[in-house]
């Protein structure tokens, strides 16, 4: 990928996204395939379509601080992703998430209603748009608090929102991608960083194995069986943010720890997360795939046994514990669930949790 790809190691977060994001819509369409987008949007709601020819390149901005035009003193709304000052003059915030898990700030969406209401007559909740990844974890928080804040229904809300995998899809389909090198690269890197999963099934006889030991030692299909197994604790590293990428591997286990500044620091600094295939766990009849939480700091892991639906495991050869969540394979290996971006929001899921402990 690095020798194939200008936006390797540069398209990393929500931030480079962003910048990138706005650069390639001065290609007209690139720009038009979007507002396209945001008009069928607009359509649903029976309001004005956008004049693509009076939307130019010019009228986008990045990182764009919201001062208050209110009588606080001093005051902002926080800082807009992407603006749009349609015809120059009427502004339209963009707000983009990539992460399925990254947070909320404080003025998101109430104080963004807030300055698009003091900066116009003309409807703020029609003019503060979200691009989010399908699954987001926030986004009922989202609805919640704009319904809160202006009374917008939530079919209304839904029009707000546009989604990550639609605008690649969409790209892909009028195949701009194969005609403008950058919009083919920055295609390819979203896929490789956030959106395509390997689609991976065991077959019943693997299920079977992975739950009877004493079959695997018969089997030919257990290479097979194990490889599976690995490439979906590396591919799940490969959307995540690991230590260094550094493979943890023994006898006994094989995965990967998170980063401590994971996930906007949901992870406490004397905590350790790892996910991966723990051989002794599945040998003893759990699943194979684990998340497991621990500390040093005793007052600490007392914290960690009090996350919803923890368990504790206690390892027959040094008499140590680990406290782990279990993910089953029947759950994960169905016809609907992508198993690699099922097993990736069941650790974004852990990390609301611990996020949930440490925060109380």
């Amino acid at each position: 990928m690095r020798e194939k790809n200008i936006f390797y190691n540069v398209l990393r977060n929500e931030t480079s996204l962003t910048e990138i994001f706005c650069n390639l819509l001065q290609y007209k369409v690139f720009r038009d395939l979007f507002l396209e987008m945001v008009n069928e949007k607009r359509k649903a709601l029976g309001i004005e379509e956008f004049n693509l020819y009076a939307a130019k390149y010019q009228n986008f901005s990045t990182e764009v601080d919201l001062n208050s035009n209110d009588e606080e003193k001093n005051s902002k709304k926080g800082r807009a992703d992407l603006i749009f000052a349609y015809r120059n003059e009427m502004e339209y915030i963009f707000e983009l998430k990539i992460e399925t898990y990254t947070n909320l700030t404080d003025n998101q969406p109430k104080s963004y209603l807030k300055y698009l209401q003091a900066d116009s007559e003309s409807k703020a909740d029609q003019r503060l748009f979200f691009i989010l990844p399908k699954g987001y974890l926030h986004k009922n928080e989202i609805v919640n608090i704009w319904e809160d804040t202006t009374k917008y229904s939530k079919k209304n809300i839904e029009c707000q929102f546009l989604y990550w995998e639609d605008i690649l899809d969409r790209i892909k389909k009028k195949e701009l991608h194969r005609f403008n090198p950058y919009i083919h690269d920055f295609c390819a890197i979203m896929d490789y960083r956030w959106f395509y999963y390997e689609n991976i099934k065991f077959s019943q006889q693997e299920v079977e194995l992975i739950k009877e030991e004493d079959k695997m030692t018969k089997n030919r299909k257990v290479p097979e069986l194990m490889m599976k197994l690995l490439k979906i604790v590396d591919e799940v590293a490969g959307k995540l943010i690991v230590n260094n990428r550094i493979k943890e591997q023994t006898s006994t286990y094989y995965g990967y720890y998170l980063l401590k500044e994971y996930a906007e620091n949901k992870i406490p600094k004397n905590w350790d997360v790892w996910f991966g295939v723990d051989y002794e766990m599945w040998k003893k009849g759990n699943s194979p795939l684990t998340v497991q939480i621990n500390s040093d700091d005793l007052d600490e892991d007392e914290k960690i046994k009090k996350i919803d639906g923890i368990k504790e495991y206690l390892y027959e050869d040094n008499e140590t514990t680990t406290n782990y969540f279990e993910f089953n394979i029947d759950e994960l290996n169905d016809d609907e669930n992508n198993i690699i971006k099922q097993f990736e929001k069941n650790i974004c899921e852990v990390l609301k949790k611990i996020e949930k402990v440490h925060t109380d």
